[in-house]
């Protein structure tokens, strides 16, 4: 006569085994995107890209990574200077509107796309 208790062992098994599977999947995790924001970080702090829009493009790559890490304080000091970044970014007068038809007003200009 069984009373079940194997099955019970498989199950708790199993479960337990999800649930190292995922810290470790998520220790993983975790560390690729700390190393790929620190290889971005670089390239801010050296300054080795040719436009401000590639610093505007980093500084918001790395706020996702520190998202990502749950680092809720270095993305959002990434995410403001992303910002601050791209208020310097000057877009032309006219652009395709069919392409954009949006408005963008950046401090006292205004330019039309």
């Amino acid at each position: 006569m069984t009373h079940g208790y194997s099955s019970q062992i498989v199950v708790f098994t199993f479960t337990n085994s999800k649930c190292r599977l995922g810290n470790i999947f998520g220790e993983l995790a975790v560390t690729f995107y700390r190393d790929e924001g620190r290889k971005v970080k670089t390239r801010l702090e050296k300054k080795s890209y040719g436009s401000i829009e590639f610093n505007v493009r980093y500084c918001f790559k790395v706020a996702i990574y520190a998202e990502f890490r749950r680092d809720w304080a270095e993305a959002l000091r990434m995410y403001e200077d992303g910002y601050h970044a791209l208020r310097e970014v000057r877009f032309p007068k006219r652009l395709n509107k069919g392409v954009f038809g949006c408005k963008f007003c950046f401090e006292s200009d205004y330019h039309e796309i």
